[in-house]
């Protein structure tokens, strides 16, 4: 069978992306292993105002129709891996932006011993709720191609860290 030009370039879109798809799974996968092996974690004092300050524009940069604010009541020190920790919060910033319409605001507040996430999409459902961090789960389909590993790997990271990973909605 031959394609014509046009279907060869679709054929070959539609193989890169699948490549991208499979490197992504398989970072995924890797990370989640090593999580679960605790491999080269390497726990020191670790300012979370300062972790944020890293993240919140690698996430302006990824989702530039998306509004980052971050917000510091009162910083705390956290004995943790910075990586497993840019991680989690590069992670949990996707989410909320992915949940969020362009435009909208995604609130970071550090505060009391804890980090607020806050984003402006529609909500979820208590179903979805209950089974958000279960591996390979996805809420609903987006624009983004998401490979449902982020917030299982994201739970994992906290629980190393010995902390507590809560969501809300007001759907």
């Amino acid at each position: 069978m031959k394609l014509g030009e046009r279907e060869q370039r679709q054929a070959i879109r539609g193989i890169y992306e699948q490549a991208g798809y499979l490197q992504r799974l398989s970072a995924k996968l890797m990370e989640l292993t090593a999580l679960h092996q605790n491999e080269s974690i390497s726990m020191e004092a670790q300012s979370m105002e300062a972790v944020l300050e890293q993240v919140v524009p690698m996430a302006e940069s990824r989702w530039p129709d998306r509004r980052f604010c971050l917000e510091t009541e009162q910083d705390f020190t956290l004995c943790g891996d910075r990586d497993l920790l840019v991680s989690l919060f590069v992670n949990l910033l996707d989410n909320g932006a992915e949940a969020s319409a362009p435009g909208q605001e995604i609130r970071v507040t550090v505060r009391e011993e804890e980090v607020l996430i806050r984003d402006s999409g529609k909500g979820m459902t208590e179903e979805a709720l209950r089974k958000i961090c279960e591996p390979f789960y996805r809420a609903e389909k987006s624009g983004k191609e998401g490979i449902g590993l982020g917030l299982a790997i994201c739970e994992q990271i906290v629980c190393l860290h010995r902390g507590k990973l809560r969501f809300e909605s007001r759907a």
